[in-house]
This record gives structure tokens, sequence and C-alpha cells, in this order.
């Protein structure tokens, strides 16, 4: 009984070195957590018991400390009995008296005739009680409770390490669950990392070969940045206006001067006045040529002379002129904040159609998109309206009114929705507004944005925009001041080069058609560049993107032939 005991007493002080270890832990998570730090669920859940270890550790320490001399309670009297009985020791009750045998009795018989009611009764060394010379023999009641006082003692330490050991298991079963819920979690983790990447491959392949079918569509000479060079001094000061027909060139300028150049030598052709200020915009095929300036005249010419067939006044300083041809159809954007539409008749006959009012600033561009059933009109407040021609309604505003100067636009195609229109703002800066999110025709923030401006913000940057086919072109900036044109494969937003023109001053107006590009600047010169299916000798200098000259270094890796061939077209150097 005794070795049970202390096993018990050795049990139940591990036990409560355990839960002081625990409480330090407690007390450190708990510091960790008042310095900001984020703490595990398993830590919280630890904090949270840390009453319940308190309480189980105050109740150890009561018994390893309790004193010997501590009585039991009544209750538990049957369970120390039973205890003491199973030890082989023997207990007396209230109820029964105990059974003696026959030497036991005889030895505590009463002998009245030796007994002597003048002695004194006293305790011998044994702790019996002696009374008279019969030595009757009675336990003392210190011995019964003494006892009994350590069978309760005894019974409650079994219990405390039955409760300990139960405790024990019970942590050990929650420790494994807890474990095992931590393995399906982070077994869980890694399946759905597994699924991320594998939906991100799965993108970017689709995204690849979008890219691939994108590219194929692309002449070549546009793919790899084969242009050829022409400059051309063409005004006395900023050219305000440049377009590309079959077979010309045509400009103006802030002189005031409209001029017919040969597309394929930039020879000068003619010069047509008529206009007192600014041409703003000019426009033309083989029949018939269009100058709009903001003296408030638009003046219709002969392709083929260069006569005067009809002008009109259009009472406002007119800003922008964009001409369908196929419709006979022109559009006029004035200072006035109107838009104006105009239908072309036989001989340079103009008759007006419609007057579109919605913009709060100066008309600054505007664009003819999807066989001229759509017209985009932007002004100098930071708006771009997407109008209906057939039904002269608005379809779509987009507004952001930290952004002004809206320079130019143009409209991407979506076959499954309305599409994305794209705007250009000062310094080179292109914002994509995805019209499928409008509300109540509205789109209030851009889906996307991206600048090509190299230069400082206080630098001329004017951003032009073109689209050809799948290419998207615009206008930018080096840190040397000198005009740059961007090119980016639309479907991807990837910026492919930039083309980088000799001795061509800042940007101020883009035309793209077929295989020309021209580009007037504020120094009175036009840039055209002609696109080339194969490389030749002083081609215009082209700066790759990275993107581009990584795949072109897997490709050399690769292929000792692919690099052979690469090193033979070699990266477009200025001469």
């Amino acid at each position: 009984q005794g070795r049970k005991m202390v096993e018990t007493m050795l049990a139940m002080s591990k036990k409560a070195r355990t839960l002081r270890k625990k409480l330090r832990q407690i007390e450190t998570l708990k510091v960790m957590k008042q310095s900001g730090q984020r703490l595990l669920e398993e830590q919280e859940i630890k904090i949270a018991s840390e009453e319940e270890f308190r309480r189980n550790l105050f109740e150890l320490e009561s018994i390893l400390n309790a004193e010997d001399g501590e009585s039991p309670d009544e209750d538990s009297s049957q369970a120390h009995r039973e205890v003491h009985e199973d030890a082989g020791v023997s207990l007396p009750t209230e109820d029964a008296p105990q059974e003696e045998d026959a030497d036991t009795a005889e030895e505590h018989a009463f002998n009245a005739d030796s007994f002597d009611p003048g002695e004194q009764e006293g305790n011998d060394d044994d702790g019996w009680v002696v009374k008279g010379r019969g030595r009757k023999q009675v336990p003392s009641m210190k011995k019964h409770f003494s006892a009994r006082i350590e069978v309760s003692r005894i019974q409650r330490l079994g219990q405390l390490l039955q409760e300990s050991q139960e405790e024990a298991k019970g942590e050990e079963e929650a420790e494994q669950t807890s474990s095992q819920d931590v393995k399906h979690v982070v077994e869980a983790s890694k399946a759905k990392e597994e699924k991320r990447k594998s939906a991100e491959d799965e993108e970017e392949e689709r995204v690849a070969e979008v890219r691939r079918r994108a590219l194929d569509q692309v002449r070549k000479g546009w793919k790899e940045g084969y242009l050829r060079q022409t400059s051309i001094e063409a005004h006395r000061n900023a050219v305000s206006s440049v377009f590309v027909t079959k077979d010309k060139l045509l400009s103006g300028g802030f002189d005031g001067a409209f001029k017919v150049w040969e597309l394929a030598s930039g020879t000068l052709l003619k010069t047509l006045g008529g206009h007192t200020s600014v041409v703003r915009s000019v426009a033309g095929d083989d029949k018939e040529l269009y100058s709009a300036s903001d003296d408030c005249m638009l003046i219709v010419w002969d392709a083929a002379s260069g006569k005067m067939l009809r002008s009109i006044n259009c009472f406002a300083p007119i800003r922008a002129m964009k001409v369908s041809f196929s419709k006979s159809l022109i559009v006029t954007g004035h200072s006035d904040k109107t838009v104006r539409l105009y239908k072309a008749g036989s001989e340079g006959t103009v008759n007006a159609m419609h007057t579109f009012r919605a913009h709060e600033g100066r008309i600054l561009s505007l664009e003819l998109c999807r066989d001229a059933q759509i017209l985009i009109s932007t002004d100098e407040r930071g708006a771009a309206i997407v109008w209906d021609l057939e039904s002269k309604t608005k379809l779509y505003s987009c507004e952001r009114s930290q952004e002004n100067l809206v320079r130019s636009s143009c409209l991407i195609s979506d076959p499954n929705g309305p599409g994305h229109l794209i705007t250009g703002h000062d310094p080179a800066t292109l914002m994509v507004w995805d019209l499928s999110q409008a509300q109540a025709g509205l789109c209030k923030k851009p889906s996307a944005s991206f600048t090509d401006c190299k230069g400082s913000e206080e630098a001329e940057a004017r951003c032009c925009l073109q689209q050809e086919g799948n290419l998207l072109l615009s206008t930018a900036l080096r840190h040397d001041g000198s005009a740059t044109i961007a090119v980016r494969l639309w479907v991807t937003k990837e910026l492919l080069y930039h083309v980088v023109p000799e001795d061509a001053d800042a940007a101020s107006c883009l035309h793209v058609r077929g295989k020309f590009v021209a580009m007037g600047s504020m120094d009175g010169w036009v840039t055209l560049l002609e696109v080339l299916d194969k490389p030749e000798a002083n081609m215009t200098a082209v700066e790759k993107s990275s993107k581009v000259r990584k795949e072109k270094k897997k490709k050399s890796k690769s292929s000792p032939s692919a690099a052979a061939t690469e090193a033979m077209k070699g990266e477009v150097v200025p001469t």
C-alpha cells in the first residue's frame, strides 16, 4: 500500500510539473499575442485552456501539500473501509461489532476478580487503553482515525492518478487527432496549390496559343520590326495632321498649309491653300480630299487637280475630323463642344445631318469604327463618348476627372460583347475601358492602363493612337526627348518593341495604313515608315521588349540553326 501511494505521489508531481510547463508556454504565447504576432489556431486553443490548467494544478498542489491530520469526509468512509479490507486491515463499525476468534476473545475477556477500580487508567506504549488489573484492552480512537485518514488519502491519490492517466490518454488522442487534422489541412493546401498552379499553367498555355494565332495573322515585317524610314521636311511649324491614302501622303500644319506628297518617294506633289489658321485634320482618297481648320472652314478638294470643290463654314473652330468614304459620311468636332455629322454628295456637295451635344469640353479627337456604325468622340475634360450613328444616340460614356486631354481613341471589337475602348492621354498613357462593365452606359474606372512615357511628365509626350489589325500603335518619348512608336499585340497587351526613328522630335500626330506609318512631329518634319518583308540595310532602329528578347534567347539556345538565322537577321541597329 505504501509503494502504491509513493507511485501515486510521483505521478501527481509529474503531472503538476507538466501543468506548470504548459502555463509557462501560455504566458509566452500571451506576450507574443500582445506584441501583435499572429498565432496559430492550436496556440489560441491552448491560451483558452489556461483557466482549466490552473484549476487542475491548484487541486494537485493542495493534495500534495495536505497535512496528515486532515479528517476524511463521511461520504468516503465506506470506500476507505473497503480499501483497508483489501489490504487486510479491519476497521470497527458503529452498526455491527467485530467478531473475534476464540484466542482473541479469551485474551480480551474481562476478569472481574482481578479488576481494581481504584487503579488509574492509562495508555501503554502501543496506544492501547489499559484499565484495571485485568488489562481490558480497547483500541484507541486515534489509531482508528489515523487509519481512516490514511485510507481516504490513498483513495484520493488513486482517483487523481486514474484521472491523470485518463487526461494524459485524452491529450495523446487529441494530439493525434490534431496532427491528423493538420495533416489533412496540409494535404488540402498542397492540393489547392497544385490546382492553382495547374490553372495558371493552363492559362499560360491558352494565352500562348492566343498569342501565337494572333502573331500568325500579323505581317512578318510588323512582327519582327523590319522598317525603312523616310524623313520629310513638311511644314514651317508643327505638323497637326497626317493621313495615308493608297499612293499619297497628306499633311496639315500649324502654318495653315495642306500638302500632298508621293507616298513611295516622299516627293511633294502640291500645296493647297485656302485656310487662314491651323489645319487640324486632313483626309482623302483617290477622288476627293478633305481639310478642316481652326478657321471654321471644311473644304473639299479634287484629288487629281487640287481644285477646291466646296467650302463649308461651320461657324465654330474645327478641332477634329473623320471621313467614311464607303458611306460618304463626314464627322467634325468643334471648340463649341459639339460633334456634327454630314453627308457627302456628288461634286463636293455636303449636307448637314445631325449635331451631337453631350461633351463638357472642346473636342480633341474623333474615330469611326465598325464600318462607320460607331463614332467615338473625346474632349479635353477627360471624357470619351461612344455614339450609335444609325440611331444618333449615346451608347457609352467613359469619364475620369483626374485624367484630362483624351488625345486619341480606338475601339477593339469583341464578338462576345461590346468590346474595349482604348483612350490615349498625355503624357503617353493608354487606358483600357471594358464596355461590358458599364453601368447604365457609364464607365467610371478603366480596367487597365499602361504608359510608354520614358521622359519627364512635363515633356511634350502626346499619345497618338492607331490600330492596325491585331497591333496597337502609340507614340511615346525617350529620355533624351526623341520620339518612339510603341507596337503592342492587342490580344495580350504585350509590348513587342519600340520603333526609334532617326532624328525624330516629339510626335504630334500619327496615322497607319497597311504597311505605311506616318508620324508628324513638333518640329515640322514627317517621318514615313515602310514595313518590309525581309531585313535590309539602313533600316530604322527597333528596341525589342525584354519578353521578346528572352524568347529569342530560348530559341537560340535550343537550336543552333535558329541562332544562326537570328544572328543573320540581328537586332536592327541605327546607321
